[in-house]
């Protein structure tokens, strides 16, 4: 093909999606990211997908009841602080995270007091024993960190959808596959999603990795049974689990148990106001970032990320081993 061919090509595929994708944000996007498969995978999405306004946030949060009216407006004011008349240092929405210590580690945000094998947010507040919320977006990943021995604390590749990490490409032809060859690696299975706690008062990213990876997988079966992810509460706790043949290591596993306490109807609105904005401000402008890193280790050729053969073996459990994080 000559390069005027794909040129007027480039230019068909893009009149096509401006044609069906309506969020000015997400179009470009879609334009943008150079991998092949982003656009063929998410294209529903991306055409579904459109932000709230400003006039339909404030409508939303006027005709909340008013046991949550000032619990909404802060939390609103968080997802959406770049607001008209505003120019402040930092108008970036700020997300909050659940982490559950297990007796070690530095983290900063842990706050001084916080118990083992309890909850805590990374706004250095105490949840305690136990979480509830409701799940307003999930997504199945793969997290790989660097070994042991690396002084390093970021992720070395990421994936959102399992299929496509940032480093290495296609993870079904990774020889960092979780579990190929029936071993575990420095790569892992994770599930991630975006709560609303029970006094919608934050929006905040829970993470199932490791030993609890196995309950975000019950945590996305017991949503996806739902008409909507945010029909019912969730409540996670955790439970402590004590290494094999005498050893002293311990650690604890995030549990999830579906409670009969539905989220009222008049809270339905807000929450799929505020799906929207997690998928069209995070979780689909994150797969683009992942699979346009993905094209530059990929090329033109076909996907593959060096080794393997691509077969996928079923999703194994890591209850078996020691939770370090």
């Amino acid at each position: 093909m000559s390069d005027k061919q794909e040129t007027q090509l480039a230019k068909a595929d893009n009149t096509a999606l401006a044609e069906t994708i309506k969020s000015p944000v997400l179009l470009d996007l879609a334009q943008q990211v150079k991998h092949p498969r982003f656009v063929e995978k998410f294209r529903a999405q991306l055409e579904r997908v459109v932000r709230p306004t400003l006039n339909e946030l404030v409508a939303i949060v006027n005709d909340i009841p008013d046991d949550y009216r000032d619990q909404v407006a802060t939390l609103m004011k968080k997802m959406d602080p770049n607001r008209p008349g505003l120019y402040l240092a930092d108008q970036r929405p700020q997300l909050t995270e659940l982490r559950l210590y297990q007796g070690s580690g530095n983290d900063p945000n842990r706050p001084d007091n916080c118990r083992v094998g309890h909850f805590y947010l990374t706004t250095k507040q105490n949840v305690g024993e136990k979480f509830v919320g409701t799940v307003l977006a999930l997504w199945q990943g793969r997290t790989m960190w660097p070994g042991a021995d690396d002084a390093r604390n970021a992720p070395l590749c990421t994936s959102m959808d399992r299929e496509v990490g940032s480093k290495y490409g296609t993870c079904a032809t990774c020889p960092q596959r979780p579990w190929r060859d029936g071993e575990k690696t420095n790569c892992n299975d994770d599930v991630v999603a975006f709560m609303l706690p029970k006094d919608m008062d934050d929006i905040i990213l829970v993470r199932f990795s490791r030993t609890s990876e196995s309950s975000g997988r019950q945590l996305a079966k017991f949503a996806a049974k739902n008409l909507v992810p945010w029909q019912q509460f969730y409540q996670i706790t955790a439970s402590e689990r004590q290494g094999s043949g005498g050893s002293k290591i311990k650690w604890h596993v995030m549990k999830v148990e579906p409670l009969e306490e539905t989220v009222p109807t008049a809270l339905m609105e807000l929450c799929a106001a505020l799906c929207a904005m997690a998928e069209h401000d995070f979780i689909l402008p994150g797969l683009g970032r992942i699979y346009n890193d993905a094209a530059d280790v990929e090329g033109d050729g076909p996907a593959t990320s060096g080794g393997g053969d691509g077969d996928d073996d079923d999703t194994k459990d890591y209850d078996d081993f020691e939770d370090n994080v």
